[in-house]
């Protein structure tokens, strides 16, 4: 068992009941952060920048790790080819607007593969829309996939339901 979470899917850790038992638990409590974030750290908010400024949680720059991930673009092309027909549904989902932001360092390359499949579009730089649940889909995929890294050595977890 991993004594570190990854806490995704937003940059932002909740404050919450929730935050403290996870420090009680864990050595270590990381979030998923752009490096914007970290040369600007007022846009972390007051609670997040207290808790990166007293080391109760670090950062991780996903633009730092994304290539050091096996595959990281095939291995999401290949589960978004074989959803079928749930693409079709997800489209129709994203035109009406069910969407979640995300930080293009967070997706790398795999932001080009969700505009095709009609899943994702820019917005302004640096954020794209996504439609929720390919976005929660990647999300857990991207908290995995770095979490299985050497270097972050991590288990994902999360406080959303989805």
């Amino acid at each position: 068992m991993k004594n570190r979470v990854l806490y995704f899917p937003y940059i932002r850790i909740p404050e919450s009941r929730w935050l403290t038992q996870m420090l009680l638990y864990w050595d270590q409590v990381s979030s998923i952060v752009p490096y914007q974030f970290v040369q600007e750290p007022e846009s972390l908010g007051q609670y997040m920048r207290c808790l990166v400024e007293e080391e109760l949680v670090f950062q991780v720059i996903p633009s730092n790790y994304i290539s050091e991930i096996p595959r990281f673009l095939e291995v999401f092309q290949r589960y978004l080819d074989n959803l079928g027909p749930e693409v079709s549904s997800r489209t129709r989902r994203f035109v009406q607007g069910d969407l979640f932001r995300i930080h293009i360092e967070k997706m790398g390359p795999i932001a080009d593969a969700l505009c095709r499949h009609r899943l994702a579009r820019q917005t302004e730089y640096p954020w794209y829309d996504v439609e929720r649940d390919t976005a929660d889909d990647f999300m857990s995929y991207l908290a995995t996939a770095l979490g299985q890294l050497d270097s972050i050595n991590s288990s994902p977890v999360t406080d959303n339901i989805a």
